[in-house]
């Protein structure tokens, strides 16, 4: 089939980015035609990567433009890769009515489904999320999905020796590092760096052993949302010395390759994911599958991606500008987990165990190439 993938440029160190990599290889590798509308990650002319043609955003800014895209290209089927609430329903049904296929894969980061995202999901070909609570969501609006989680690639993804990252990173092999990873773009801080930073301080203070890895941008990348960790690190009374963060012009340049991460997981000693709602947690099974525990809190999809670690019952519930609830993290039950941070120890074994679940290749083929051999033409 000639396919078109509407989403994040392959290259772009985003989650939507790492799921248009490797689904566009695994789909040529399987011998379809493949493009990829990026509409994020490229202007001004196209591209070829890795072999495949990859085109500028025309447009718009969240790829609503993708219908024309597809029709002018005479694609078979389009699959779609993002936050779907955004959408008019009119995207799926201008490709339905040009004879034109849509698989929509998104997250569900709360509950219940947002309207507009059942309403949208209603006019495509087929629908996949990526975890078992987004599809128990969707089950108790009366509508069946398929659940196709993110993966791992396991040759970078896998355990390492903590001392030879330590040094490659130049860190201290006497401290104990908590690495927090996400994106500084929303407020209220949807990754719960405030929440994070609070506990982190109130532990630090009876055990300076610890160290806090941020891998985040310094101030929000977004102008009208995120925080600013130069406040933050002053209301959480943390000293010069006692976090870190990465280095933020390669990160705004996109230098920091996935071996850097693998590293960085490798190098770390807990994962700390404290997020207000998460459609899956990529970082989450990044971590874990270098071996390195997570300490999330407990909601979405959260608990089911979390083998090796702890959650924390949410504070309480909040309400997002999208109608679901999500879980406003618990300061002191974080507080007393990171205060036993020697109970999260590496294990080696729910490593090999996410490898053999989580493997990119090992999904596509059990869920999606049954679905495409049924649209197959």
């Amino acid at each position: 089939m000639k396919i078109l993938i509407s989403s994040n440029a392959p290259y772009t160190p985003t989650g939507y980015g790492t799921m248009c990599n490797y689904l566009a290889r695994w789909l040529r590798k399987e011998g379809h035609d493949v493009y990829i509308y990026a509409w994020y990650g490229l202007e001004g002319g196209s591209i070829l990567w890795d072999d495949i043609r990859v085109l500028p955003r025309v447009g718009s800014q969240l790829g609503e433009d993708a219908p024309d895209v597809a029709i002018h290209l005479g694609v078979d089927l389009v699959i779609v890769i993002q936050d779907i609430w955004p959408l008019a329903p009119s995207y799926g049904e201008r490709l339905l009515n040009a004879g034109i296929d849509c698989f929509v894969w998104f997250p569900v980061d709360g509950e219940p489904v947002p309207h507009r995202t059942v309403r949208f999901s209603d006019v495509v070909s087929e629908s996949f999320v990526y975890s078992l609570h987004g599809q128990a969501m969707f089950k108790a609006s009366d509508r069946d999905v398929y659940h196709m989680p993110c993966g791992v690639d396991p040759a970078i993804y896998k355990p390492g020796d903590k001392t030879a990252a330590r040094k490659t990173l130049m860190l201290d092999n006497n401290r104990f590092y908590v690495l927090m990873v996400g994106a500084n773009k929303s407020y209220p801080s949807r990754k719960g760096f405030f929440e994070a930073l609070t506990a982190f301080g109130k532990a630090y203070k009876k055990h300076p052993e610890l160290s806090l890895l941020l891998h985040t941008q310094l101030v929000p990348s977004n102008p009208v949302g995120g925080v600013d960790f130069r406040e933050l690190v002053r209301l959480a009374g943390l000293p010069e010395g006692s976090y870190q963060f990465a280095p933020q012009m390669d990160m705004v340049l996109g230098l920091l390759p996935p071996s850097y991460m693998a590293l960085l997981y490798q190098a770390s000693d807990l994962l700390l994911a404290p997020s207000r709602g998460e459609g899956f947690g990529m970082p989450l099974l990044e971590a874990q599958a270098c071996g390195t525990p997570v300490l999330g809190n407990r909601v979405a999809s959260i608990p089911e991606v979390v083998l090796n670690g702890r959650t924390v019952k949410p504070y309480q519930e909040t309400y997002s500008l999208v109608g679901q609830l999500h879980g406003v993290p618990d300061i002191r039950g974080f507080t007393k987990m990171l205060m036993r941070y020697w109970e999260f120890v590496k294990r080696e074994d729910i490593a090999i165990a996410i490898h053999a679940q989580y493997d990119w290749n090992i999904i596509f083929t059990r869920v999606l190439k049954p679905v495409l051999e049924k649209y197959g033409r």
